[in-house]
């Protein structure tokens, strides 16, 4: 009996944590002054996004925690001026305890391949899981963290500014008709599965 359940309970394991994971949108933003394939721009609102699904994080954000980094995923614009996909790899993390030197032990973060970070230091960040919503929270401390970042509109060239960046998060359940699907497939499922075996039961 047990091996005739197995298949069964891993389905519903599987159900359990696709229901469990919704999408999750992470945004950053900040004024900065720079250039975009040369041309410049002075004091201007840039906003980083992250699109991703709460299922997907990995780690602990009491120690550290994070969406891991991706291509082609994250995107920035500057009203009025350009926006685009920043083609290389970016992600979104949460420094916990292995952050002691920042302001509070928890800080949010938006990391560019070429070691740019948008940071957010503030005290609400602290037992935040980035997996659930927050904000919009402003930085309690400036900070200056230079970057050439590779996006389809051209290169993004930030130079040292001290900037104070807001960070939010806002998650996105999926409608509820969409797990009733994902369920009557699962039940199709396993109706399936418990047919089979009562057959080949018969059978032998």
């Amino acid at each position: 009996m047990g091996k005739k359940l197995f298949p069964i309970l891993v389905i519903l394991n599987m159900f359990a944590a696709a229901a469990s994971a919704d999408p999750i949108s992470f945004t950053f933003v900040g004024t900065r002054s720079g250039s975009l394939n040369g041309v410049g721009f002075s004091d201007a609102l840039i906003t980083f996004s992250l699109d991703f699904n709460t299922g997907q994080i990995i780690g602990n954000c009491a120690v550290g925690c994070g969406t891991g980094d991706f291509p082609n995923l994250a995107t920035f614009s500057i009203p009025g001026f350009a926006s685009g996909t920043i083609t290389e790899v970016a992600g979104v993390n949460i420094c916990g305890s292995i952050c002691s030197g920042f302001p509070t032990f928890q800080t949010a973060q938006f990391v560019a391949d070429t070691s740019f970070a948008a940071v957010v230091a503030n005290p609400s960040l602290i037992g935040y899981d980035l997996r659930s919503s927050i904000g919009p929270l402003v930085s309690t401390e400036a900070f200056s963290v230079t970057g050439q970042i590779a996006t389809t509109a051209g290169l993004l060239v930030l130079p040292p500014q001290n900037s104070v960046w807001t960070f939010t998060a806002t998650t996105v359940p999926e409608p509820a008709s969409f797990d009733l699907i994902t369920l009557g497939m699962l039940l199709i499922l396993i109706t399936k599965i418990v047919m089979r075996t009562r057959v080949k039961h018969r059978l032998f």
